[in-house]
C-alpha cells in the first residue's frame, strides 16, 4: 500500500481484508492495533468518518491528477467522493469560477 508503515499488516477494508460493510455502525477491524486512530475529544464519530475513505480517496484523485494552481478540474460523478475530490482540487489551487455556462459552445 501506498505510504503505508505496516503494509503487510493492512488492507483496504472491504476489499483487501475481506470486511464488508466498514461505514456501518459497528465494524470489527481484525488489525485495530496497527492502524487504528483514536479521535481527539469533541469530534464525534459521524463527522469523522467521512476521513475513513471519502476524503482520502477525493484527496488521492486530485494529487494523482496533478492538480495544481489556476487547473482547471471535470470530476464526474458528484456523490461523496467527487465532493471530496472536488474540495481537494480547490485545496490544491484549482480554480473556483462557477460560471461555467458563458464558456460552454455547443
Amino acid at each position: 500500500m501506498l505510504g503505508c508503515a505496516n503494509p503487510e499488516e493492512s488492507g483496504v477494508y472491504g476489499i483487501g481484508m475481506g470486511i464488508g460493510g466498514c461505514q456501518a455502525e459497528l465494524v470489527a477491524v481484525s488489525a485495530a492495533d496497527t492502524n487504528l486512530v483514536a479521535l481527539p475529544p469533541g469530534v464525534a464519530d459521524h463527522s469523522a468518518l467521512v476521513l475513513t475513505d471519502n476524503a482520502p480517496t477525493g484527496w488521492y484523485g486530485a494529487r494523482v491528477g496533478r492538480v495544481g494552481p489556476g487547473d482547471t478540474v471535470a470530476v464526474i460523478g458528484l456523490g461523496p467522493v467527487g465532493l471530496m475530490a472536488v474540495s481537494a482540487a480547490v485545496v490544491m489551487g484549482a480554480s473556483t469560477d462557477r460560471d461555467h455556462r458563458s464558456r460552454v459552445h455547443v
